[in-house]
């Protein structure tokens, strides 16, 4: 550290206080005495550091104070890598600077001594103002030198507050997820518990939220699944959401078990299906119970027992409600089958092969729908299966 630095730097006519504290900052750095020995090499990390200047700030400063004559780069390099510029500081005895007043009487380069302190001669004479000029009043703390009230004495007015008038946000009206219309197959109830665990899970029914739940449950009851055991097995797991158990605990079919819908006789629908349908492949009745296709028949046996007609004469009323009912409904639909050519291998296919269903076919959900939509009855089936 040079204090002949340091004291040079902080007496140069530098306007810019940024570019003046970096100078300050870089004679710090010198380690030579007297100002003849004035080169310093600190890096830009270190003088943005020391000066609390970013590094753009500092290279700029560092271009106005080589552009005003205050530093100049020697074309030494130092430092770990060789890359830090050796400036030099330039002062009156090693070239000066231009536009700089140096006859600046600091004790610590004049040598000179400053005033002793003490108090200040005052003259109290009144300034002499021309005629047209502004008077100050005799009693101006400018002149007079009278020391004015203090605030509180009765000199200065209190503002008046004004009250503020506080604006409410508008709330948004309230959903109420039990009010919304259920279909008739959904006990309020159940509905009820469902809206009660989500509220106390802090995971609230929305409007979109009830009517998309709202369908996926008419979606599984389509598939044969029991709406009830699916609102209660996502309660018992803790879903958000209405899903069918991969188990197959949720399916309507499980119902049997309590006695609410008949087993579904899987032989006498093979044998009527052999009866109706003798062309289309048959399967043994044992080895047909332990395939997936005796799964499937199960829960399109349980959906004709639970659903509803969806038009017709009898609208609203129960597909089958006794296994002899349900019977009778797997009848007319191989019946319905046998009408189609396509499904019977009577027509070929675009490739001029022929193709034909069997139980399994028909039993798949998607299939059924179309069957049942007769789509494979007015010829618009008749692409590949």
């Amino acid at each position: 550290m040079s204090f002949d630095a340091i004291s040079w730097a902080m007496n140069q006519p530098i306007s810019r206080s940024s570019a003046k504290f970096l100078l300050v900052a870089m004679a710090d750095c010198v380690n030579g005495e007297g100002i003849e020995n004035m080169a310093c090499f600190p890096s830009t990390a270190y003088l943005a550091r020391r000066t609390a200047q970013d590094e753009k700030t500092v290279q700029a400063n560092l271009q106005r104070l080589r552009e005003m004559g205050f530093i100049e780069d020697t074309g030494e390099r130092r430092g770990a890598t060789g890359q830090v510029i050796v400036y030099k500081l330039k002062t009156p005895k090693n070239g000066g600077v231009t536009g700089g007043n140096f006859d600046v009487k600091d004790p610590q380069i004049s040598g000179e001594a400053p005033p002793k302190t003490g108090a200040l001669e005052i003259d109290e004479t009144p300034p002499n103002f021309r005629g047209n000029t502004p008077k100050f009043p005799p009693k101006d703390p400018q002149i007079s030198g009278e020391t004015p009230p203090k605030t509180g004495d009765g000199t200065t007015k209190e503002p008046v507050m004004e009250p503020v008038m506080e604006l409410k946000k508008r709330s948004k009206p309230h959903f109420d997820a039990q009010a919304i219309e259920l279909p008739d197959w959904l006990p309020k109830e159940t509905w009820a518990m469902w809206v009660q665990d989500r509220s106390a899970r802090k995971k609230p029914v929305t409007e979109a939220g009830a009517k998309l739940q709202l369908r996926s449950l008419e979606k599984l009851r389509g598939q044969g699944h029991d709406p009830v055991r699916v609102v209660e097995n996502a309660i018992e797991k803790g879903w958000q959401g209405l899903y069918a158990a991969k188990d197959g605990s949720t399916l309507a079919a499980q119902r049997s078990r309590e006695g609410d819908i008949p087993a579904c006789p899987i032989e006498v629908l093979l044998s009527a299906y052999a009866e109706l349908l003798p062309t289309l492949p048959q399967y043994r009745p044992s080895l047909f119970k332990q395939s997936a296709g005796a799964e499937l028949m199960r829960q399109r046996w349980a959906w004709v027992m639970t659903a509803d007609y969806e038009s017709g004469e009898l609208l609203g009323q129960r597909l089958a409600s006794s296994e002899a009912e349900g019977v009778t409904w797997f009848r007319r639909l191989f019946a319905y089958v046998a009408e189609s050519p396509w499904l019977c291998g009577k027509r070929p296919r675009s490739d001029g092969k022929t193709w034909s269903a069997d139980i399994v076919w028909l039993m798949e959900l998607n299939n059924l729908q179309h069957v049942l939509s007769g789509k494979y009855h007015d010829g618009v089936g008749d692409g590949d299966a």
